[in-house]
């Protein structure tokens, strides 16, 4: 060992004050309002881990004199080992993770447990572990002599590889299918800390024994030893990361597989070791399908959907599918009315099946039932076979994505949906506000109440490892249920504010009251939007006066469903106000645009804005 030395001008806790402490805070401050409470607790469990399993390791280096330390750099000591060296432990592992959330949680963690070869799948677990067992082993020979110049390396070889093996026994496939994701979530922290070792090593706040290290120096006095490390423990933290990820994944989506397990370790352990490949694969790919289907119909959706947390996002995409796909069904303009008729009867065919445990004749009271929960390990039984032959491959992979999440929502709205689509074939004429405001709580209001059960479910009383019952009737969820439906009727009204001329133009139909307009012109005004398809026509003025006056109709329904979005928690309070915002700005271009805009939108830096708002800044208490 060389002799440390005496003046210093870092010392160890300077290291954590100036260098590890202010980045680790930074990416909290970043990553905070997106984190919910599986992330903490995977936090914590990997910091536990890191301390349980380093601190003798980390011992028995210093008792060889691997490495060493000045006193007075030091505020004191647990074993051999400095104060500061357990924080290490800690403020890494909380750094890595953290970097490793904020790179990996964009995407649905359900999608990457897709793998249709079995023979792949175990090629990728088992094919690297008898290269990692040879190092592992050769490492552990060479722990006979501490002044041997591959003590080092050989200590932390066989220190770290047993740990990753495992790691990668569980989660390899999966890791695989995030590889690009997960190779972002190592590099960058790894160089950082590269530097901050080297800075501290020029200081001498820390001493490598030379006679411990082969002599190779990747960058000045930096050691390869000391670089292979963190590099190696940042591989461990983000494996592990994934690790946790992938059971906790299955766990929720498979529920079958641990019903008669209720130790949560155990299934976690369960889960992390199951075989992707041995997964029911038809949920995944359909659910992919369902994803596609979204990325080609809605970009408002895929730029608020990423700030929900994963459960949530993942049924909502779902739900959120099942409108468009039903939607396209009936609205499709090559289709005859009998066709369209025929479409919706489809549709109701299929909620007939899926909901066949719930009493019609029962009027709703915001519940579900005990009885429906039990229905998650069961699936409803459906006539596919009928459904395979009457519906397109997307359509029918939403439909499939639905009813495995249909026992925890009611089927009142879906039937209201059904009434909305009905009122569009026949053509129902909106003769006064009453019909504009009935119409809108079928198409839409129906939605927000199904998007409050999605929430509900996924926060209030349900954790994603928990199989408790589900009930919703109690006050609060009533209201936020209630203020849902407000939100849900706001933005039909924006958007039939905004396409007056596209719905006339494209579809024929005309959603302005006709109390709105003056009777000596109601009757010409509607056959302008309806029969000749006309609407500018009408001209530029009153096509905005009618604009104009149905926003206010929708700011008076926003007013009262934002009561609702301030009784949420504050992790989901944030995406909720998000999603309102990006399309309650769209009646705010209409009401600045002088004129009348046929398809108003929000200016691509707006969005950003009010999604970075919806993040990090207060939301404001009178909305």
């Amino acid at each position: 060992m060389e002799k440390l030395p005496v003046n210093l001008d870092l010392s160890y806790a300077q290291v954590h004050l100036f260098y590890t402490i202010p980045l680790t805070f930074v990416l909290w401050l970043v990553a905070r309002p997106l984190l919910d409470a599986t992330t903490w607790t995977n936090i914590v469990f990997l910091c536990s881990l890191a301390l349980v399993y380093t601190t003798p390791w980390d011992n028995f280096l210093v008792w060889t004199k691997t490495w060493g330390y000045p006193e007075n750099s030091v505020i004191g000591t647990l074993g051999l080992v400095p104060v500061e060296e357990y924080f290490f432990f800690i403020i890494q592992t909380i750094m890595v993770t953290l970097w490793a959330f904020l790179c990996l949680r964009w995407s649905i963690p359900y999608c990457h447990l897709q793998q249709d070869s079995p023979i792949r799948a175990n090629l990728i677990r088992w094919v690297p572990i008898p290269f990692v067992v040879f190092i592992s082993v050769a490492s552990w020979i060479r722990f006979k002599d501490s002044e041997m110049k591959y003590f080092y390396i050989s200590c932390i070889l066989g220190w770290a590889l047993p740990v990753i093996a495992l790691l990668w026994i569980g989660g390899g496939n999966y890791i695989m299918k995030r590889r690009l994701a997960v190779t972002l979530a190592i590099l960058p922290p790894t160089i950082y800390l590269w530097t901050v070792d080297l800075i501290a090593l020029r200081a001498g706040v820390w001493v490598i024994n030379p006679k411990a290290t082969v002599g190779i120096y990747v960058y000045d006095i930096l050691p390869l030893e000391e670089a292979v490390f963190f590099f190696i423990v940042n591989v461990i933290i983000v494996f592990g990361y994934c690790g946790l990820d992938k059971s906790i994944t299955i766990i929720h989506n498979f529920p079958k597989n641990f019903v008669n397990n209720r130790n949560i370790l155990s299934q976690m352990c369960h889960a992390f070791f199951i075989l992707e490949s041995k997964l029911p694969q038809e949920p995944i790919k359909e659910l992919e399908r369902v994803l596609t289907v979204l990325h080609n119909a809605s970009n408002s959706f895929r730029t608020v959907g990423i700030i929900f947390p994963t459960a949530i996002r993942h049924d909502l995409s779902t739900l959120y599918a099942f409108l468009r796909v039903t939607g396209d069904m009936v609205d499709d303009r090559l289709l005859t009315l009998e066709e369209k008729q025929t479409k919706l009867s489809i549709i109701k065919d299929f909620l007939d099946q899926l909901f066949a445990y719930h009493d019609r004749n029962k009027s709703w009271t915001y519940g579900i039932g005990k009885s429906n929960v039990n229905l998650r390990n069961e699936l409803p039984a459906i006539d596919w076979g009928y459904f395979e032959v009457v519906l397109s491959v997307n359509e029918l992979a939403t439909f499939r994505c639905l009813s495995r999440i249909a026992y925890y929502l009611p089927p009142e709205p879906f039937y209201k949906l059904c009434q909305g689509y009905d009122w569009d074939i026949k053509g129902t004429i909106v003769r006064n506000q009453a019909d504009l405001v009935k119409y809108s709580e079928y198409v839409a209001g129906s939605v927000g109440v199904l998007c409050a059960y999605v929430i509900c479910k996924t926060n209030s009383r349900w954790s994603m490892l928990s199989n408790n019952d589900l009930n919703l009737g109690d006050g609060k969820h009533k209201e936020i249920i209630e203020a849902a439906r407000s939100i849900g009727v706001s933005l039909q009204l924006i958007n039939i504010a905004r396409d007056i001329v596209t719905h006339s133009e494209t579809l024929g139909r005309c959603y302005i009251p006709l109390d709105y307009l003056d009777t000596n012109i109601r009757k010409n005004y509607f056959e302008l939007l309806t029969k000749n398809r006309s609407p500018w026509d009408l001209g530029e003025d009153n096509l905005r006066s009618l604009s104009l006056r149905i926003l206010k109709v929708a700011q008076e329904f926003k007013l009262k469903g934002g009561k609702g979005i301030l009784m949420l928690p504050e992790k989901l309070r944030r995406p909720v106000f998000c999603v309102t915002e990006i399309y309650s700005v769209i009646g705010q271009v209409i009401q600045q645009t002088s004129g009348y805009d046929k398809r108003a939108s929000a200016k691509t830096w707006t969005k950003l804005w009010i999604l970075f708002q919806s993040i990090y800044l207060p939301i404001k208490k009178n909305y």
